[in-house]
């Protein structure tokens, strides 16, 4: 369980940044943080290598998911806060 009060704007920020970063920093779905981040890590290292990279649609996904995760950190750390 996670421990201590958690700053929700820190883990949306973590989680826009690095997919589920903000997650191991709430403690709280740490596993799901974990798998995130390594599909963040294959899925960069498969961007190296392709033309993604200039397809605008994958940018749209990309940042679209961002929000949602980074949103979702945000309020699982406002929970967190509110079981204390």
């Amino acid at each position: 369980m996670a421990r201590g009060r958690k700053n929700p704007w820190i883990s949306a920020v973590l989680n826009f940044i690095i997919w589920g970063v903000g997650y191991i920093y709430n403690g709280k779905r740490v596993g799901f943080g974990v798998l995130l981040l390594l599909a963040d890590v294959i899925g960069m290292t498969l961007l190296a290598f392709s033309l993604a990279i200039i397809n605008p649609a994958f940018w749209f996904t990309i940042t679209i998911l961002s929000i949602a995760f980074a949103y979702d950190g945000y309020k699982e750390a406002k929970e967190i806060n509110r079981q204390r």
